[in-house]
This record gives C-alpha cells, sequence and structure tokens, in this order.
C-alpha cells in the first residue's frame, strides 16, 4: 500500500503468537502457564478498571510507548506534499495478564 501518510501497523505479539517450540524446565512450565488461557483478542477490562480506581481520578487510559524508524525514503514530492516510505514501529504497553513470580518459575525473569 503505498499512498501518503498512511502507515499499516506490523505490531508483533510475541508472547501471544510465537511459533511452537520446544521450552524444556522452568520456561516451558512459564510459558505454557502464561499462554494456556491467554487471549490476544480480547482487552483486560476488569484489570485496567482496577488499576484505574487505585490511581485515582487522574488515570484515563492505557500507557502506550511508541517507537519509529525510518527504514527507507523511496520518494519526496514537495509540491504534492506526499512521501513514499517504509517506516517500522513498535507500540509497548503493559499486559498484566503476563506477569509472574520467577521465584515460582526457576528465577525467570523473561521469556525469549
Amino acid at each position: 500500500l503505498r499512498a501518503p501518510f498512511e502507515m499499516s501497523p506490523l505490531i508483533l505479539f510475541t508472547a501471544a503468537t510465537a511459533a511452537p517450540t520446544a521450552y524444556n524446565g522452568a520456561s516451558g512450565r512459564l510459558r505454557s502457564a502464561l499462554l494456556a488461557s491467554y487471549d490476544k483478542g480480547v482487552f483486560p477490562w476488569e484489570v485496567a478498571w482496577e488499576a484505574a480506581q487505585a490511581d485515582g481520578p487522574e488515570r484515563s487510559g492505557l500507557e502506550v510507548e511508541m517507537g519509529i524508524n525510518f527504514h527507507r525514503v523511496h520518494s519526496v514530492d514537495v509540491v504534492n506534499h506526499a512521501t513514499d516510505m517504509i517506516v517500522w514501529y513498535r507500540l509497548r504497553w503493559h499486559d498484566p495478564r503476563l506477569v509472574w513470580n520467577a521465584s515460582q518459575y526457576g528465577g525467570v525473569p523473561t521469556l525469549p
């Protein structure tokens, strides 16, 4: 899709859609436990509501961090105010359904 100022997001849900891989030990148990009932298409509204109540009336939504990388600029048309480029962007947020106690899983702090 090439149109001025249109971007199609490519969002990678690595924890939720990773290809099946043989994980052994604590990492395998953790991955299985986290993803057993995880539905990437459903936002945890109950958790967000509880967090909003705990933070008070100032909280108004979910904090999302966005990064953008301009990979390649194909053309810039100054007269028509249009550009053709490839950009990658990354969205990051905290999903409370993917939290665990590392001591229960052999001290595993993160998953690959």
